[in-house]
């Protein structure tokens, strides 16, 4: 059984890098009005921001079952958690040379990222 199963999820696998692979080519070529020939999206920005999330949050799963088994079984838990810190101390690291050169803006996301980093600054210490 374990055979049959470890057989179907690399079928289900090699389906998702192929659907992922034809989602991507659909998305690089936007639809046109008719009206306008004007080029326009195909599908609504809320559901590329879900899928956007549910590829995040996938990826930083695969990252810790792909080390947490080159490491020959870590805590998984721990390891995400380590994952998570390394990818937003990156990305905070960019952020930061963005918003120097170019500064705050004023928007919903830069008061939603600033409540955040206060209250994970309110953890750090």
């Amino acid at each position: 059984m374990a055979s049959e199963s470890s057989m179907n999820l690399a079928e289900l696998i090699q389906t998702v890098m192929t659907n992922l692979e034809l989602i991507r080519a659909e998305l690089s070529y936007p639809a046109s009005d008719p009206a306008t020939g004007l080029a326009t999206p195909k599908v609504s920005a809320s559901t590329v921001r879900q899928l956007k999330l549910s590829i995040d949050q996938f990826r930083l799963f695969l990252w810790a079952y792909v080390d947490t088994w080159a490491l020959g079984g870590s805590d998984p838990k721990m390891r995400m958690r380590s994952i998570r810190i390394e990818c937003a101390a990156e990305l905070l690291g960019q952020l930061a040379n963005d918003l120097r050169s170019s500064g705050v803006p004023e928007t919903g996301e830069a008061r939603r990222l600033n409540e955040q980093l206060q209250n994970v600054a309110s953890l750090m210490h």
